[in-house]
């Protein structure tokens, strides 16, 4: 959920007194230097291209078609004023989780278990599923998870449209990951789909009954397009590339231009960065979070090598972990 602050993540933690399932999940890992997913996982592998950042968008929207995360937005952030510094800040976020150290991740995670816990209201617009005034709060499972799901479905969406078909195994394997992810943030294993076919089950189903694109929710969608100059500049863009792969039902809710010459842009979109990602290189085609995470990780195992083998390199190394 875009809420403020979530880019400064200076919250200081101690173990114990961290909640039980998260400091149970944090024992099972390994080697702190690769944090909760690694270099071998799919969260990696996938997270990894930069040309996904454009299925952030579809995942707000679908976010903000919940009337308690558009409520909990409009009141809790400012989103409204300013859309893109809040959705920098969420993607700085997700990178130091995904792809941070043990505990660069768990710095993060408890700075933002500490403000969403904060986060709480009633809603005020009238809405097809819930009465006005219904209470709302932002770490309810249900809600977490619904934000976990709507960033999960995306990046897979996104990745088969612009890099290749995942198998089954692989989305299988991506899913048990995004299970760990919603378990850092408190959802418990209850509350989520067990596999990935009933996590589309799911996901079908919350679309089919569970959002209602409220005023609120049209006017954080109008804002995400152009309440500054960059989103202005690149809202065309943007905006073509999210209605298409947004559900027909939710693209008219929202009001987003559709019609027979924006579906042949978009797949000349699609087309056009299918090309740019095949011919650019990895440096370039990566985003910095992965190269700092291997960058770590190469300096973590130098500094493990016998001072006879570094001709005395090792002397004075201090490893930064960032």
């Amino acid at each position: 959920m875009p809420v403020n602050g979530f880019l400064m993540a200076t919250t200081k933690f101690n173990f114990e007194q961290m909640p039980p399932e998260l400091r149970a999940l944090t024992l099972q890992v390994d080697q702190p230097e690769y944090g909760f997913f690694g270099p071998d996982s799919q969260s990696w592998r996938v997270g990894r291209e930069s040309s996904l950042l454009f299925t952030g968008y579809r995942a707000l929207l679908l976010q903000l078609a919940h009337p308690k995360i558009a409520q909990a937005v409009a009141e809790h952030s400012r989103f409204a004023g300013d859309p893109l510094v809040n959705a920098v800040r969420l993607y700085a976020s997700l990178g130091d989780i995904i792809f941070g150290s043990r505990d660069k991740a768990l710095q993060t995670i408890m700075h933002a278990r500490n403000v969403l816990e904060g986060v709480h209201g009633t809603l005020t617009d009238e809405n097809r599923l819930l009465a006005r005034g219904s209470r709302y709060r932002a770490n309810d499972p249900e809600v977490l998870f619904w934000v976990n799901a709507t960033l999960f479905d995306s990046v897979i969406r996104g990745y088969e449209l612009i890099a290749e078909p995942l198998s089954s195994d692989e989305k299988e394997r991506h899913y048990k990951e995004n299970r760990l992810f919603a378990q850092l943030f408190g959802v418990p294993t209850s509350a989520m789909p067990e596999t990935y076919d009933d996590f589309e089950a799911y996901f079908e189903g919350t679309l089919a009954l569970r959002l209602d694109v409220t005023p609120t929710s049209r006017e954080l969608c109008r804002a995400l397009f152009s309440r500054n100059l960059q989103a202005r500049a690149a809202a065309p863009l943007n905006q073509l590339l999210t209605a298409g792969m947004l559900p027909r039902e939710l693209r008219e809710a929202y009001g987003l231009p559709w019609g027979p010459g924006r579906k042949a842009a978009f797949t000349a979109s699609l087309r056009a960065l299918r090309l740019a990602r095949r011919t650019t290189l990895p440096p370039l085609r990566y985003v910095h979070f992965y190269h700092q995470a291997m960058l770590r990780i190469y300096w973590s195992r130098l500094a493990q090598l016998p001072e006879s083998f570094l001709g005395g390199a090792r002397a004075g190394y201090d490893p930064v972990v960032p």
